[in-house]
């Protein structure tokens, strides 16, 4: 990995994985499909305002539509159905979902290869890796009603279509340009957002200009930059090695919290990081190659 990428991947997680301690002083004024609506409609304004220095072709209208389906299954889906799931499906089994995406990106890109040295499935594995020392971290809860599974058969259906998405979007990103590809990335994932904003509704309480001050800022200086280099990543590295974020940024927040609230920690709670550390490690180094699904 050449030294710029690993050092934007780097800054991703510390950022992504971060971000929680900026909740604990300062709560979110929105949340759900309506936050995601709000907020990335901010950035899509930001963003198509950064491009129009740029001299890269207008997009064409069927690149225009791949980015927009990738940008509501990457960002506005999985947000619809957490919230959506009111509960139904606890948020640390909502999480532990999110880590099996690695092994799901490795078996899909495993279907544009045909035998060799290099067939991606040997990182299988080491994928699932990460999904089993995050289950020793994360406690699992099934389910109890029958609509509760039904949210949980679709969250598991968008990590799918997550998945889908970032190798997609590996593969179209040449051709749009980061900035032009940002703005339709967030402006879909706005509207998309925006009607389903009922989901898991809650009105919204007055609030003060420094709270909003506080969004706006946490907008620019924290989601913006985690939005470009995440477009940035997809794009220079391989869908695997980038899909180790699912587990690498969960792995950032946990051996932080333990660091601040400094619980007791059992040996399962070591072997979990280790492994998740090993998952990540392997994932990353997975060299660039060109991906046609």
């Amino acid at each position: 990995m050449k030294p710029r990428t690993a050092l934007a991947f780097a800054a991703l997680c510390l950022l992504s994985g971060s971000a929680w301690m900026i909740d604990q002083f300062y709560p979110e004024i929105l949340s759900g499909p309506l936050r995601t609506a709000a907020h990335d409609g901010f950035l899509a304004i930001l963003f198509a305002l950064a491009s129009l220095r740029s001299r890269r072709k207008r997009l064409t209208q069927r690149l225009w539509l791949e980015l927009a389906l990738c940008g509501i299954a990457l960002f506005a889906l999985p947000i619809i159905l957490a919230t959506g799931s009111g509960g139904e499906v606890a948020s640390l089994t909502i999480i532990l979902i999110s880590t099996s995406i690695p092994a799901i990106v490795v078996f899909l890109t495993a279907q544009t290869v045909f035998g060799g040295d290099d067939n991606p499935m040997r990182l299988l594995l080491p994928a699932l890796c990460g999904l089993g020392g995050a289950s020793l971290l994360l406690p699992f809860t099934w389910p109890v009603s029958l609509s509760g599974e039904v949210w949980f058969i679709a969250i598991i259906l968008s990590a799918i279509l997550s998945a889908l998405a970032a190798i997609h979007l590996h593969r179209i990103l040449p051709r749009a340009g980061i900035l032009h590809a940002l703005t339709v990335l967030c402006v879909s994932a706005a509207i998309a957002s925006a009607l389903c904003y009922r989901v898991g509704y809650s009105p919204i309480l007055a609030w003060t200009h420094t709270q909003l001050l506080i969004e706006l800022l946490r907008t620019l200086i924290l989601e913006a930059p985690i939005f470009f280099l995440l477009i940035y990543l997809i794009r220079e590295m391989n869908p695997i090695a980038i899909s180790a974020r699912y587990v690498l940024i969960p792995l950032i927040t946990i051996i932080e919290s333990y660091l601040v609230e400094r619980p007791h920690a059992e040996w399962t709670t070591f072997v979990g990081v280790l492994l998740m550390a090993f998952s990540a490690a392997i994932l990353i180094r997975t060299p660039p190659r060109d991906i046609t699904l």
